[in-house]
């Protein structure tokens, strides 16, 4: 398969008028020279620029060239929508990256990673934050909570003091998922009751910033508030959450029910039966795999 040669800061001038309707053009010899490599349809993308009377540029056509003899070099003229023109002797000849080019090498990898052959990589956005490392860029490391063990306390924690909810006010509490997870329940604690209301919960991405976003497609549920304790919504779809991300839960009521605080905080890790040791507070001493980075 013919594909497109490269050679640093070249440029050349041609040496006899060029008809619209040639299929060669004359350089120097010595620059001419220069174009190595011109077998089996490989080709050289070079550019003939016009000036105006002050030197600004105000013309151009993109040629093919596929062959040399001696400064004669063969062309395929009207390259990537440049027309064919009749250009003068002494019209500048250059070599310069062209938007045909650049879209090759997007697509050499096939458009989703370098993979062989290069290419451009399109990353898709999940939310993380990307640095650069060396040659490639990487994610920002997130540590996930080992399959065998649990959190003694999740990001979000409640405290010991309430709040009263007004009637149509949103309330939202960021979230920061520590692994991928599937949510199908969200729940409030009712401390005062407020008869025949409800509690819409609803769950939503963060925008680019940080901040609320779009909801989560029919991850919302309705809680009941004319009670006390755990008021448990079931949502309308599992949310699938991903780890690392960060997510914000909305609660909007349609009474005034104060609600247990909550409060934004880390996960503390514990393994599950004799495994772990309870020291104080609400740490402990785990013997089980520490949290994988990813």
């Amino acid at each position: 398969m013919a594909k497109p040669l490269f050679v640093n800061n070249w440029s050349a001038t041609l040496q006899a008028e060029l008809p619209a309707g040639s299929a060669s053009m004359v350089v120097e010899t010595e620059r001419a020279a220069l174009l190595l490599g011109m077998t089996g349809g490989d080709y050289y993308l070079l550019t003939l620029v016009g000036t105006d009377a002050n030197g600004t540029e105000n013309a151009w056509e993109i040629v093919k060239a596929t062959s040399n003899a001696a400064g004669v070099l063969t062309i395929t003229r009207a390259q990537e929508g440049t027309p064919a023109r009749l250009w003068a002797a002494g019209t500048e000849v250059s070599l310069r990256a062209t938007a045909g080019l650049f879209a090759q090498l997007r697509d050499a990898g096939g458009g989703t990673g370098p993979g062989p052959g290069g290419g451009i990589e399109d990353v898709t956005d999940d939310g993380r934050a990307y640095r650069r490392r060396f040659e490639e860029w990487v994610r920002d490391p997130v540590f996930e909570i080992p399959p065998d063990a649990w959190t003694d306390s999740m990001p979000v924690t409640f405290t010991n003091s309430t709040a009263l909810i007004m009637s149509g006010t949103l309330v939202m509490v960021p979230y920061l998922a520590p692994h991928d997870m599937t949510i199908d329940q969200m729940s409030v604690i009712v401390t005062t009751a407020a008869a025949s209301s409800n509690a819409s919960l609803k769950i939503y991405e963060s925008d680019l910033v940080g901040w609320p976003g779009a909801g989560l497609p029919s991850a919302n549920g309705l809680a009941p508030l004319g009670s006390t304790g755990q008021a448990i919504a079931t949502l309308s779809a599992p949310a699938e959450l991903v780890g690392g991300r960060r997510y914000w839960l909305a609660v909007h009521t349609n009474g005034m029910p104060q609600l247990r605080a909550s409060t934004v905080g880390a996960p503390v890790l514990r393994c599950p039966g004799p495994r772990a040791r309870p020291t104080s507070g609400s740490s402990s001493a785990v013997t089980c795999p520490p949290p994988t980075r990813r």
